[in-house]
């Protein structure tokens, strides 16, 4: 099996079950760190998972704003 076929394979029985949570992300002086967290997003998705977690709750509103950015500044999409 390559490594990339591994990568995108592993574990395929929780990958469903699994999500990226956003309540509590990196922060930087009271802010979301975007960097860290579009690395974590890009990690999270090139590992195979899709489902992310989040609530206007979360972070007053900015985790999705953030997730957004991170989501649309993809460089595969």
């Amino acid at each position: 099996m390559s490594t990339e076929k591994s990568k995108t394979n592993s574990f395929p029985e929780i990958k469903n079950k699994l999500g990226f949570g956003c309540m509590r992300l990196p922060m930087i002086d009271g802010e979301i760190d975007k960097d860290a967290m579009c690395k974590m997003v890009d990690l999270f998705i090139e590992s195979g998972f899709n489902y992310f977690d989040t609530a206007h709750g979360y972070h007053n509103g900015l985790s999705e704003l953030a997730l957004r950015d991170c989501l649309t500044s993809r460089q595969d999409l």
